[in-house]
């Protein structure tokens, strides 16, 4: 049985791009092997994603929703 991850939802004053404190875009979850971010008013998901998949290596895998 697999045990439920705490999911983070950072606030406009953690994000570093002031586009994701205008609201509107998707919802990019990052998934880690013991806890979940999910990032709102992501714009350009494809630059995201892949921004992230280079820069982090404990990701395991992105969803978008």
């Amino acid at each position: 049985m697999e045990t439920e991850r705490p999911i983070y939802q950072p606030t406009g004053g953690w994000r570093t791009n002031p586009l994701s404190n205008i609201p509107g875009g998707s919802t990019v979850i990052v998934h880690y092997q013991d806890y979940t971010v999910e990032y709102d008013n992501i714009k350009n998901v494809d630059a995201y994603t892949k921004y992230i998949m280079n820069k982090d290596t404990n990701i395991i895998k992105v969803t978008v929703k």
